[in-house]
């Protein structure tokens, strides 16, 4: 789950273009990461409190729709390597 949840961070990261998004586009995509975190319960909250406290009407910044996906994918656990 973190692997995929990491994932799917990083692939909203990379796609991230321009100055703003639509605010649809982004809350679809925190729904998206918030079901990918199903089961941790620290994670879905600061995705809801994102939601919470997402500006914007009709679009986003992107500056700081970057920041908070950064700050998600700083909240998950570093995954496990496996040994060689």
């Amino acid at each position: 789950m973190t692997v995929e949840t990491r994932d799917l961070i990083n692939e909203l990261i990379m796609y991230l273009d321009g100055q703003v998004s639509g605010r649809a586009r982004v809350i679809d995509q925190l729904l998206d990461i918030r079901l990918a975190a199903a089961g941790n319960d620290e994670l879905t909250a600061e995705v809801d409190c994102i939601l919470a406290d997402m500006p914007g009407v009709t679009v986003v910044e992107n500056g700081w729709v970057l920041s908070r996906l950064e700050e998600l994918k700083n909240r998950l656990p570093e995954p496990v390597s496996a040994a060689l």
